[in-house]
């Protein structure tokens, strides 16, 4: 319970995650939902312990995904991302799990139970910023991944493979001032292998696994970016207003990328006729796609969600309040000598 009050403390009050907290949920504060500088300085020192042990050891290893991505960009973190990528080859897996003693001795946690390819390491065992190990397996000249569609991003270009000799030898990038070793030729490796043309583009993606869409860089058209943003936008808004008032959440003692949360929530599951005409009201015959279609009916149901969740959040309030008020009038009455009970009448 101490972790539990003192990671709600922290979103209330100095916004701080130490390794003895569970990690902040930075994407419920402020304006844009993105990271606070205590969780960039944990993710940045977290980066640099991983790039000098795997150095130190011989393991041959570079920044990957959304890493690079901002490194490549504008040499920093992506605001609003959570973890830092690295890619490792396969036949070096053994050889980290083996630096457990020495990884647990920093006062950090390897935990190499989560998904098939993959290792990481944490900032501590209960706060889980991560640095994720991806493990690329070499086949015929080319390095393979086992991924799973499950984790496509929007306009996602070549991500199971790509030449090996991009490695040989890795190029330096910069982060946050700092060199890490890449792909050679990054800019080309984003555009090939990772994000497609567009790379440079600033795009949130989606947290919710309810809002997951496999969308290629073929069907990435303008129109399917522009709702690929609004869908992020707004649900960004609806995640930051349940966190923000829900307790249980404030707390981290809710799973809301379960589904299961859409249920205790009271939220509608379709979405209203006006929100889709709101939607896709406005778009040319022409562009209505598959993939636009499907974007514009998760907007929609965000939308309703959103107008029925503050709706009833703002007559919460006002109960609340009416509540607050009567028991202080009681209070008042009481404290005067006279009847306990207060005039309801007028609410």
């Amino acid at each position: 319970m101490r972790t539990a009050l003192a990671t709600l403390a922290a979103g209330r009050g100095t916004r701080r995650c130490t390794p003895e907290t569970k990690p902040c949920d930075f994407w419920a504060w402020g304006e844009g939902n993105v990271r606070p500088p205590c969780c960039t300085g944990h993710m940045l020192e977290l980066a640099v312990f991983v790039d000098e042990l795997l150095t130190r050891h011989g393991i041959v290893h570079w920044l990957d995904y959304g890493t690079l991505l901002g490194a490549v960009r504008g040499g920093e973190l992506i605001p609003w991302d959570e973890d830092v990528d690295f890619g490792i080859l396969a036949r070096d897996v053994d050889a980290v799990r083996a630096l457990r003693p020495e990884i647990e001795a920093a006062g950090h946690w390897l935990d190499d139970r989560g998904y098939p390819g993959e290792l990481r390491i944490q900032l501590s065992e209960t706060n889980n910023i991560p640095v994720d190990l991806f493990a690329w397996i070499e086949r015929d000249g080319l390095l393979m991944h086992q991924s799973s569609s499950e984790w496509d991003w929007p306009g996602m270009q070549d991500r199971v493979a790509f030449p090996v000799s991009l490695l040989e030898p890795a190029e330096q990038v910069l982060l946050h001032g700092r060199p890490y070793p890449a792909p050679r030729n990054p800019r080309d490796f984003l555009r090939l292998h990772r994000y497609g043309k567009d790379y440079l583009a600033p795009r949130r993606t989606t947290e919710l696994s309810l809002l997951h869409f496999d969308i290629d860089s073929t069907q990435l058209t303008p129109r399917v970016a522009e709702l690929l943003n609004d869908v992020s936008d707004r649900e960004q808004r609806l995640l930051a207003a349940i966190r923000s008032r829900s307790l249980v959440c404030r707390m981290q003692l809710c799973d809301l990328d379960s589904g299961r949360w859409w249920t205790w929530t009271g939220l509608p599951f379709e979405p209203a006729p006006e929100h889709v005409d709101r939607a896709l009201g406005a778009v040319p015959p022409e562009e209505l796609s598959p993939t636009v279609q499907e974007l514009g009916l998760a907007l929609a149901w965000l939308d309703r969600a959103i107008d029925e969740y503050e709706r009833s959040g703002r007559a919460g309030l006002v109960r609340a309040w009416r509540r607050g008020h009567r028991l202080a009038q009681a209070l008042g009455r009481r404290a005067r000598g006279k009847s306990s009970r207060p005039d309801t009448a007028k609410w």
